[in-house]
């Protein structure tokens, strides 16, 4: 239920992250093209850098699949938003007038970007296992549509941020830009979203569920699994044996959708911390 995800604290730091990142994100890809027409004066440079950038992302994949057998997931999506921070100040910084350095800063905000997807898919079952145990409800549906919800509202709050944010530097298209647009155009594909990434990066830095802290939570579920199997089996064993009845037993307690309750509510009462 809604009410189980309002209490899963890693779910909704992950959720607010991965908001803010789409949010940047979306605001350098849409706003690449102008870059490339109006500053570089190349509109075909805009697809050259983005497909350099996303072939950079392939590559990069396994290698933090590999890493995420050493560190911590939250360490990957530090990483990740270290990387993309520096390439995201970088164009901002520094005065990007041909492709290879516009491709250069693409990359190493690809590189980052990669390490955070790789986080996130990774870090998302665990915050449902973490809700489970904190509230007896594994809500794997609910928390897969709300990301997918949260995800295209980004993508509706980075365009209508990036036309808003256009107007208010002086863009016009088809027309030359001004030094103070094009100045314009580059603190809001690059200084913008390094704030947004920094923010991220502040927002996972207590993210509590380490690689132990995970492994202990999946023997607490298997445990309460296991409990669950061995109590709803019992009142079927007690009518196989009707002439050994158990004493004051109470055929309420005995209800294996009862069983379940209580284990939950036990769960509940005991805390995972």
């Amino acid at each position: 239920s809604f009410r189980s995800l309002s209490r899963n604290t890693p779910f909704l730091q992950l959720l607010a992250a991965v908001f803010v990142t789409n949010v940047c994100t979306t605001m350098m890809g849409k706003n690449t093209p102008y870059f490339a027409k109006y500053a570089l004066g190349d509109v075909e440079a805009a697809g050259i850098v983005m497909a350099i950038a996303a072939f950079a992302n392939f590559l990069l994949m396994p290698l933090w699949m590999v890493a995420a057998r050493f560190v911590e997931k939250r360490t990957l999506w530090l990483a990740g938003s270290a990387i993309a921070t520096v390439g995201f100040l970088s164009f901002y910084l520094f005065r990007i007038d041909s492709v290879a350095q516009f491709a250069a800063c693409l990359v190493g905000i690809s590189v980052g970007g990669s390490a955070m997807v790789f986080a996130f898919t990774a870090m998302l079952p665990d915050t449902t296992e973490y809700g489970e145990v904190r509230s007896g409800v594994r809500a794997e549906a609910l928390v897969f549509g709300v990301v997918l919800f949260v995800q295209k509202l980004a993508l509706a709050v980075a365009a209508g941020l990036t036309g808003v944010l256009l107007d208010l530097v002086g863009f016009v298209p088809n027309v030359e830009q001004s030094a103070a647009t094009i100045g314009g155009l580059s603190a809001i594909m690059g200084l913008i979203p390094a704030a947004g990434t920094m923010l991220t990066f502040a927002m996972l830095l207590r993210y509590p569920i380490t690689r132990a802290y995970h492994a202990a939570l999946r023997e607490r579920i298997a445990a309460a699994r296991a409990s669950l199997v061995v109590e709803a089996a019992l009142p079927a064993a007690l009518q196989a044996s009707p002439a050994a009845p158990p004493e004051d037993t109470d055929a309420e307690d005995n209800h294996p959708d009862d069983l379940q309750g209580n284990e939950r509510a036990e769960i509940r009462r005991q805390p995972f911390r």
